[in-house]
């Protein structure tokens, strides 16, 4: 019985792997950039609604139900996984730099949030994944690697669990993982290769997640008339706000990094006042200019306000922001431009809004140690 469900289970999964890319190629054929038509704003609502409608049917007793993508597959895999193979913690983590993050997680045993993250090098998952111990070690204390692993310090692990979830393009998202305070003689016969299945069908689900928000993205890219500031060129407030939310969710589901970049420039008031609004203009038309030099095609820009411009940079952590943030203010700095600069990283388990937040306010700080050293 319990085999039979498992297949059922990896079956489903798999079935809405295939639903998640349909939705995907759904929204793609909604529009087609660079081609001959672009469908209307709420044609698109229209189809994507339907799809997402395929998507949430209910499943029965044992299946995958993919009523929001990955999340949900992931919360129904390790509850499964918990209700079958019982450990005291099953968790689905990402990878991103030294930071393993655990995206998702269902705790039994060691009061672990999801999102927590921990340092790769730590990890018993980094040792896995480099071949260093097994993946399935019913008793770790048998293993050099694991024993050796400064996260066992701090975490009591007799028994570990791990395989890795890498995406069809071959690259390396993270790992399916369970620990358990107790050492065991062996595993369940089912728990090796069932945790190998799921692993490689939640591996289709994160890359059809990932098509599915790519896919909202180039949509929201294309529908920017009224989302655009018409002296710069760049999104307004509206795009600003928009985006934000549809990257929240992306930041959310698949752990991905960002930073935000919060530009407010010093003396537009004052050429306002003196030269007139035509030269304030170009001011901030040759500020845009220098901010999209000096961004990729994948970061956002905006003009969130009279003189602030706002930017995502997307996949960037501290040491990267910090190199955006030099090279726009070398930029300005050639086009005799001053502004007050701040940015922050968003951090696993925080908001884009916080970092905006984090950011405003290093911005204002900066605004006025540069005032203060004007008047001295």
């Amino acid at each position: 019985m319990g085999s039979k469900r498992t297949i059922a289970m990896a079956v489903n999964l798999y079935l809405s792997s295939l639903k998640v890319y349909r939705v995907a190629a759904s929204l793609a054929e909604t529009f087609q950039i660079g081609g001959q038509s672009l469908r209307s704003r709420s044609e698109f609502r229209t189809v994507r609604h339907e799809c997402m409608n395929e998507i949430n049917h209910p499943l029965g007793d044992g299946q995958i139900e993919i009523s929001d993508g990955l999340r949900s597959a992931g919360e129904q895999v390790l509850a499964y996984l918990q209700g079958h193979f019982t450990m005291g913690l099953w968790t689905i983590t990402r990878l991103i730099g030294e930071r393993w993050i655990l995206l998702q997680v269902n705790d039994r045993a060691y009061s672990v949030k999801s999102n927590s993250v921990i340092r790769s090098s730590d990890s018993f998952c980094s040792r896995m994944v480099r071949g260093e111990g097994p993946c399935f070690a019913p008793d770790a204390s048998l293993f050099d690697s694991y024993t050796a692993a400064p996260i066992g310090q701090r975490l009591e692990i007799g028994a570990y669990v791990g395989v890795p979830l890498v995406l069809p393009s071959g690259e390396f998202f993270g790992t399916l993982c369970g620990i358990d305070r107790a050492s065991r003689d062996e595993f369940d016969a089912l728990l090796p290769d069932t945790v190998k299945l799921i692993g490689s069908l939640l591996s289709l689900v994160i890359a059809h997640e990932r098509s599915a928000l790519a896919a909202d993205r180039r949509l929201s890219d294309v529908l920017e008339e009224s989302k655009t500031d018409a002296l710069t060129g760049l999104a307004n407030r509206r795009g600003w706000d928009e985006r934000l939310a549809l990257e929240e969710k992306s930041l959310e589901v698949l752990g991905d990094t960002a930073s935000l970049i919060v530009l407010d420039l010093d003396d537009l008031k004052a050429v306002n006042d003196r030269h007139g609004h035509a030269l304030g203009d170009k001011m901030l038309q040759r500020t845009a200019e220098a901010i999209r030099s000096c961004v990729r095609s994948s970061d956002y820009v905006a003009r969130v306000g009279g003189d602030e411009f706002m930017i995502l940079v997307s996949d960037c952590d501290a040491a990267c922001v910090d190199r955006f943030v030099q090279r726009i203010d070398e930029q300005l700095d050639q086009m005799d431009i001053r502004a007050s600069i701040g940015s922050a990283v968003r951090l696993p388990g925080r908001s884009l809004s916080e970092a905006q937040a984090l950011a405003d306010e290093r911005m204002y700080a900066e605004k006025r140690e540069s005032k203060d050293r004007r008047s001295a």
